[in-house]
């Protein structure tokens, strides 16, 4: 029983402490919304990404085997490594004429193994929705190029082209504002709980009676000094 009461005492004090820096809780983490919209939708610079995908893959007359996906399936990582290497950034970048070092450019490139298949996908990221795809086209011809260079085998083919992209994946004001607000909020409550530790005075009859558990016989009014 004594220990509800404490508990209960204890989530009253919380919700007095939150209540009395009700200010905080609103104007801080409203002000770090703003800020957040404002950098994102102003100043942060949108960022694209373009995608091309390659299938792993054997020109026949015969029905696919087992065996077949299985060597290409273990040729995947492989494929990855020479997609992500420095001779085909050097040979995109040549190819490109854009300035662009081997590092640059190599960048800008990621290259992922969707998972349980044959497929690789090179996507490009750059500031220039148009670039991203002109480099992940070129990175991906190269690299099939390349490919029965170093292997000896020819067994990659494009599936889909990459296109200028729409939409930016970066930033994403939406996100970047609602994390802002929770951060603020959390902020403001960490402050309304700091303030009421170093703030050692009772300012009111009503926290008289609950810090104390006294009843108040009278109040002194303020007087205003006149000049």
């Amino acid at each position: 029983m004594e220990e509800h009461m404490e508990q209960e005492i204890d989530i009253r004090d919380i919700f007095y402490i939150l209540l009395k820096r009700i200010k905080f809780l609103i104007i801080i983490p409203l002000l770090a919304a703003l800020i957040s919209g404002l950098v994102s939708y102003f100043y942060l610079t949108p960022i694209y990404e373009a995608s091309t995908t390659l299938m792993l893959w054997k020109e026949q007359t015969t029905e696919v085997v087992y065996q077949d996906i299985q060597f290409n399936r273990q040729l995947v990582n492989t494929y990855r490594e020479i997609a992500k290497s420095r001779l085909v950034a050097e040979e995109a970048a040549k190819r490109l004429q854009m300035n662009l070092t081997p590092a640059e450019l190599s960048s800008m490139v990621e290259v992922s193994l969707v998972k349980d298949t044959e497929v690789i996908s090179i996507s490009v990221t750059n500031k220039n929705p148009e670039l991203a795809s002109i480099i992940a086209n070129e990175v991906a011809e190269v690299f099939q190029n390349q490919v029965p260079l170093l292997i000896k085998i020819d067994n990659v083919k494009v599936i889909d082209k990459a296109v200028p992209p729409v939409s930016p994946i970066a930033p994403r004001p939406l996100l970047n504002i609602a994390v802002a607000g929770v951060l603020g909020f959390m902020v403001a409550v960490g402050l309304a709980f700091l303030l009421e530790y170093l703030d050692d005075t009772v300012k009111t009859p009503d926290e008289v009676h609950r810090l104390l558990s006294l009843n108040v016989l009278g109040t002194v009014p303020a007087i205003e000094e006149k000049n």
